[in-house]
């Protein structure tokens, strides 16, 4: 049975563990200390929010999302990171990890829902094809810290302000409806897309017909 809810305090372990995972496959390497403190923010939830995907009870998957305002909409939702376990994948922890976000962004009323991934990333993308739409966006990032960590490694991260990679990463932006039922997405197709994505949180969208996390 898969469980969608907040992150407890006895998940430290198993949480690092699953965050070193995501880190480890955008090759983006964080010092120890830099989990500790981001699990703080995590479960101070003030501005940074965390969920947990359990697997018949043990925790095999997480999301990490915020809000941030826009200047030509409401409020937006980005979900920065988003990973499984590798032996639990397959199994719908990561689409009900993005469902239940979705959630919470409708509730909180925002009005866009987005997420990126590299342009490689065939497995997510299988999977993000199927409840999101490839919106054709090329990410930039430009290195704000000079600090000798400026490297170029594919990105899988959002607007986030720690990054420092300068160039032209080959990310799909990928939108969510807000309000689109589950099943019920207008899929674009795009030759060369990528993982993360965005999409307008409205009213529900008739449609025909995302692991990794």
């Amino acid at each position: 049975m898969i469980e969608i809810g907040p992150l407890r305090p006895g998940d430290r372990g198993t949480w690092e563990v699953l965050a070193r995972g995501y880190k480890a496959f955008y090759r983006d390497p964080m010092p120890d200390e830099a989990y500790e403190a981001t699990w703080q923010r995590l479960t101070a939830g003030s501005e940074l929010y965390g969920l947990g995907g359990r697997l018949d009870g043990t925790l095999v998957g997480i999301a990490h999302y915020f809000f941030h305002p826009a200047f030509w909409s409401g409020e937006a939702c980005y979900l920065q990171d988003l990973f499984v376990d590798e032996a639990a994948r397959g199994r719908g922890v990561a689409r009900a990890l993005i469902e239940r976000v979705a959630e919470v962004a409708r509730e909180r009323g925002a009005d866009r829902y987005y997420w990126h991934t590299q342009q490689d990333n065939a497995r997510a993308r299988r999977l993000y094809d199927q409840v999101a739409r490839f919106s054709g966006f090329i990410r930039y990032a430009y290195p704000l810290l000079r600090t000798g960590r400026v490297a170029l490694l594919p990105l899988g991260g959002g607007p986030d302000p720690g990054d420092e990679h300068l160039d032209a990463q080959p990310v799909v932006e990928v939108l969510v409806a807000v309000g689109h039922r589950p099943g019920a997405f207008d899929q674009t197709r795009v030759a060369g897309g990528g993982q993360h994505r965005e999409e307008d949180l409205v009213a529900p969208l008739e449609l025909g017909t995302l692991v990794p996390g």
